[in-house]
């Protein structure tokens, strides 16, 4: 299992930063709640992705995805060498 964080120097929130986990079959995207009490995570798994955006900007990369039923996810403020390994893991 691969496990990536959003930048806190970059802009992400340094109290609910991303928290992005990879395995052989899904993604698992998970982040502190508003209240801080509980973590809101989301699991993807792979044969459920539609599509993949990789953006970047000078400072930072987000990552959209859309699954086949036309959700959408999207993980910001990444190191850009962990933005495209994550793309590459999700291929």
């Amino acid at each position: 299992m691969k496990t990536f964080q959003s930048l806190l120097s970059k802009g992400g929130n340094p109290i609910r930063p991303q928290l992005i986990s990879i395995d052989d079959k899904s993604i698992t995207i998970s982040q502190r709640s508003q209240m801080l009490i509980s973590k809101n995570e989301t699991k993807i798994n792979f044969n459920s992705i539609s599509n993949v955006t990789l953006s970047k900007n000078p400072i930072f990369s987000n990552i959209r995805i859309v699954t086949n039923g036309g959700s959408e996810f999207t993980i910001d403020n990444l190191d850009h060498d962990d933005a495209k390994q994550i793309v590459k893991l999700l291929e």
